[in-house]
C-alpha cells in the first residue's frame, strides 16, 4: 500500500459494517481501500495487533491513523466533509461523546442496521 493511500479495516461478517462501507466507498473514491478483517493475512494481524473486532481501523501506508469514531470522521474528512473531523481533532468532550456513541452503536449493530436501512437506502454496489 502506498503512503498516499488509506486502508479501512472492518468486520466483513457484520451487515451493518458492510452497509456503512458501501456508503463510504461512494463517498471516498479511490483514496481509500476497504478490507474486511476476515481477509487480512496473519502477517498483517501480527504486525498490527489492534482490536479489529470492536472498531474500524484506519491506516495510511503502514501507519495506524485512527480507530472507531475517529476513523469514521477521518474518512468523512477525506471525502471533503471535514467539519466533524475538525471538532473531533479539537475538542476532548466531542471525542468522548463520539466514542461513546460509536461503541453504543457497535454493541447494537443489528438495531442500527435496521434503522439505517429505513432512513438511507443501500447504495448500488458496482
Amino acid at each position: 500500500m502506498s503512503d498516499d493511500n488509506f486502508l479501512l479495516i472492518y468486520d466483513g461478517d457484520c451487515g451493518f459494517c458492510r452497509y456503512c462501507v458501501a456508503h463510504a466507498r461512494k463517498m471516498c473514491g479511490p483514496h481509500v481501500s476497504f478490507s474486511p478483517l476476515q481477509q487480512l493475512s496473519e502477517d498483517f494481524l501480527h504486525t498490527h495487533p489492534y482490536d479489529y473486532e470492536s472498531a474500524i481501523q484506519l491506516f495510511r501506508g503502514d501507519r495506524h491513523i485512527a480507530t472507531g469514531a475517529g476513523a469514521a470522521f477521518r474518512l468523512r474528512a477525506l471525502a471533503g466533509a471535514s467539519r466533524w473531523w475538525g471538532w473531533y481533532s479539537r475538542y476532548a468532550w466531542f471525542v468522548t461523546l463520539s466514542e461513546a456513541i460509536y461503541h453504543w452503536v457497535a454493541r447494537h449493530r443489528t438495531l442500527c442496521y435496521r434503522v439505517a436501512k429505513r432512513l438511507w437506502p443501500e447504495p448500488e454496489v458496482h
